[in-house]
């Protein structure tokens, strides 16, 4: 994982990390960009498990992407849920669509 941001404070009790300005962050398949972003650690502060990002989100994943006004991903399941005013752009095979009919 590769964080920039223009603030980032650092909370050794909540085990928590809050980043902020122009924050961008890179994931494994993954790139995030927004103004801030909450990274929480386990209590042993050995992995990331939840990060909950927070205004003007934009999520690309390949030619995927989620836009959003906050959304929270949870580490381990490799999962997206966005919150807010939300926009997301799929590209999908035709062939994975199937056959389309009617006018």
């Amino acid at each position: 994982m590769e964080i920039a941001a223009q603030t980032t404070t650092y909370d050794g009790k909540a085990h928590t990390f809050l980043v902020k300005g122009k924050v961008r962050v890179t994931l494994p398949q993954l790139v995030v960009t927004c103004d801030e972003a909450t990274l929480y650690a386990a209590p042993s502060e050995d992995a990331i498990i939840r990060i909950v990002f927070k205004g003007n989100v934009d999520a690309t994943r390949g030619t995927d992407s989620f836009h959003a006004d906050r959304i929270t991903y949870q580490v381990a399941e490799r999962r997206l849920e966005a919150s807010g005013t939300t926009r997301i752009r799929l590209r999908i095979p035709a062939k994975a669509l199937g056959p389309v009919s009617g006018p």
